[in-house]
């Protein structure tokens, strides 16, 4: 199997569950029945499909993907068939639906779950022949299209509870891939910062740095809820407050944010510009302030005890205490 395929893909690991959803990736690409991804948040669901679209021979063809939380209910129809103009009140011109735009390729459902009733019946009627009629139009059209669709949530207890339709999910379901919890990958963790530390450190143009060796065990003793998202972000931070050799920063994540499993959950990357002094400038000012409220916390309050706690001198920390403008008696 060649590996570097997946690296493209950010898809980086050597655990067995790793190697065999890998193996299973491989197999499915060469089929065109429809997939249904299965995975936690974060775990890389997305990457996944589109894995799959390049290995297919539809590689070359379009890959649409779509939030389905996001459809908007009262356009359904428009979104996955398109409309012709004057179909409805603000038609101005004519536009061509999801299913039209994924022709020869892909379309990519992903939150499956959080798929409307509404647009689980449209979905379901298109499935039966794979022919549609846009809004205002007068003649069927057909398009070829393989569907995979990713939902992190459970489908089968949405449809005993009456969320979701069983006939959709069969039609869906023809092949399952089910992708590993971070937690359930622990050989990959030590992998898995090294590529992101060199990701960052090439798109920042900032030089590499490393994980120390008595850190890795309790990155691999955390249950990373978020996943490979939360691992990224915490790598993220990583690069971002150190400075040169210096690894305190990287030990006050650790001891504040590996255990506050809360911290990462539907998080994003905290990033809003690619400009490395200014995001690294407010990363290091929303660190401050989040490690002086756990510290005073512990201390309560006192600032005597806060230096000793961490190792930082009293006047030090009195005067980084006052920048971040933090009340002692937190």
């Amino acid at each position: 199997m060649d590996y570097r395929h997946f690296e493209r893909f950010n898809l980086i690991g050597e655990s067995p569950p790793f190697l065999k959803l890998l193996e299973n990736i491989s197999k499915v690409s060469k089929l065109d029945a429809p997939v249904l991804i299965t995975g936690e948040t974060g775990t890389g669901k997305e990457l996944v499909a589109r894995s799959i679209h390049s290995l297919g021979f539809r590689k070359n063809k379009p890959f649409i993907p779509v939030n389905c939380g996001a459809l908007p209910e009262t356009l359904i129809e428009s979104e996955f068939f398109g409309h012709k103009p004057g179909s409805f009140t603000d038609a101005k011109s004519e536009k061509l639906g999801l299913l039209d735009q994924s022709n020869g390729g892909i379309l990519f459902l992903d939150e499956l779950s959080n798929l409307s009733k509404r647009a689980q019946a449209t979905l379901l009627r298109f499935f039966q022949d794979f022919t549609f009629r846009p809004l205002g139009g007068i003649t069927e059209k057909k398009v070829d299209v393989r569907v995979i669709a990713a939902t992190n949530r459970p489908l089968v207890p949405m449809i005993q509870e009456g969320g979701f339709r069983e006939d959709l999910f069969f039609r869906l379901n023809i092949i399952s891939l089910s992708v590993p919890p971070l937690r359930d990958r622990g050989e990959d963790i030590e992998l898995l910062s090294d590529y992101l530390l060199s990701k960052y450190a090439e798109l920042y143009k900032i030089p590499a740095k490393q994980i120390p060796q008595m850190m890795l065990s309790r990155l691999r003793e955390h249950s990373w809820p978020g996943n490979v998202r939360e691992l990224e972000n915490f790598i993220y931070r990583f690069l971002v407050l150190s400075e040169g050799d210096d690894l305190a920063p990287f030990e006050d994540l650790v001891s504040l944010q590996l255990n506050k499993t809360e911290t990462f959950k539907n998080s994003e990357m905290p990033f809003e510009s690619l400009n490395y002094k200014e995001e690294k400038k407010k990363a290091l000012q929303a660190f401050e302030k989040n490690f002086l409220r756990h510290l005073f916390k512990k201390s309560n309050g006192s600032l005597k005890r806060a230096s000793e706690i961490s190792g930082k001198d009293r006047s030090a920390l009195g005067k980084l205490v006052k920048k971040n403008g933090i009340k002692r008696d937190i």
